[in-house]
């Protein structure tokens, strides 16, 4: 096992990590595009930094950071594993290496979002501490 920064030469392994990840989901959560993740990880790279979970160089997982300095506050992105290894512990180290990592920036504070249906990833965050703060809603304009 071993956790490290990524650069943009990952970008299609965490497209499709991605794309595994959200794929047993598909049904709960609606629409998921590979496109729009590959956008998002690149702004992701450009705001922040991404890191990767391996076993035996291969990306089973990764967590991105997007620091704010001015208010001592991080965003936690793509916490992502792949399916095959879900419910083994990765995403629970992730976040305390994302927790880590933003504390040794002098972040205060952490915030992610997560979509209502996803469960599984609800609860990983509320066993990493992570309270409900605020809800954001949306609209899908046809």
């Amino acid at each position: 096992m071993q956790i490290k920064q990524l650069n943009k030469s990952y970008l299609n392994e965490l497209v499709n990590l991605d794309r595994l990840a959200f794929k047993p989901l598909k049904k709960k959560l609606g629409r998921h595009s590979s496109k729009d993740a590959k956008k998002y990880f690149i702004f992701t790279f450009k705001k922040g930094k991404m890191f990767g979970y391996f076993i035996n160089d291969k990306l089973i997982g990764c967590v991105g950071i997007v620091v704010e300095k001015k208010h001592k506050c991080a965003e936690i992105e793509h916490v992502l594993v792949n399916p095959k290894y879900q419910g083994t512990g990765i995403g629970k180290e992730l976040m305390k290496f994302a927790e880590k990592q933003a504390k040794k920036q002098g972040i205060k504070s952490l915030k992610l979002h997560v979509r209502c249906k996803n469960k599984r990833a609800f609860a990983l965050y509320k066993k990493c501490g992570f309270n409900e703060h605020a809800y954001i809603m949306m609209k899908r304009l046809r």
